[in-house]
């Protein structure tokens, strides 16, 4: 919530998302905030289905689009975008936003990227493409409150990124698989059960809820807190 504040995108401004891990839920922020279209770049076929069904605009998998920021353009008919997040934290992304963005946008750096490695951008497209670079620290600020209120109201469901729940007593062995398998979105610790529950491979109940799912489980997205 911390990356949306800071871009403060506009009512039916575009906004690009690069990357599909906690850039689908960038993307979700910033459909809620009135942006249009919305974008979201990645490399997994499984996770840029999540951020449509997530009802972002767009998605481009860069396993099929070799050129992302020609795709872009394409979208934005040959504008670029309002604003542009960086969420995957490699030099070559942050160029990739900086070229994404229309004149006078804004590239939005979520992503940390190692000190020792550097990215390039053209001093003179800050001033004759009045471009910006704008930076934000995940943890910074207090919004949990705010983070609550809206999972309480369901303006923001969270639900399709979760992989499995877990109990609280497999919580360290839970974070070593996510480490180790990259199919693994987000993984939902609940002190309310004793076993592991697979939601991703499960069909859809006629509700919309996956059976085990934390709305089928009676475990409330805003329990999160």
């Amino acid at each position: 919530m911390h990356a949306s504040k800071r871009m403060n995108s506009k009512i039916s401004s575009s906004v690009v998302v690069i990357g599909c891990g906690l850039g689908i839920l960038h993307g979700a922020f910033a459909r809620l905030r009135g942006a249009a279209p919305v974008i979201v770049v990645g490399n997994s076929e499984r996770r840029l289905r999540i951020a449509k069904e997530m009802d972002v605009d767009a998605v481009i998998d860069i396993q099929d689009t070799p050129d992302p920021v020609q795709e872009v353009l394409r979208l934005t008919r040959g504008v670029g975008a309002d604003y542009v997040l960086e969420a995957v934290e490699t030099p070559a992304t942050y160029e990739q936003a900086f070229k994404m963005i229309r004149r006078g946008g804004t590239a939005e750096a979520f992503g940390v990227v190692s000190p020792d490695q550097m990215a390039a951008f053209p001093p003179y497209e800050f001033v004759l493409g009045e471009k910006k670079i704008s930076g934000s620290c995940a943890g910074i600020g207090n919004d949990w409150g705010n983070v609550i209120r809206l999972l309480e109201y369901r303006r923001i469901d969270p639900s399709p990124l979760f992989s499995k729940v877990v109990p609280l007593e497999m919580l360290g062995e839970a974070m070593e698989e996510s480490r180790k398998n990259t199919e693994i979105t987000k993984i939902f610790v609940s002190p309310r059960i004793d076993r592991e529950i697979i939601i991703n491979s499960m069909p859809r109940s006629a509700s919309g809820a996956c059976p085990g799912s934390s709305r089928g489980m009676g475990i409330r997205t805003s329990a999160l807190r």
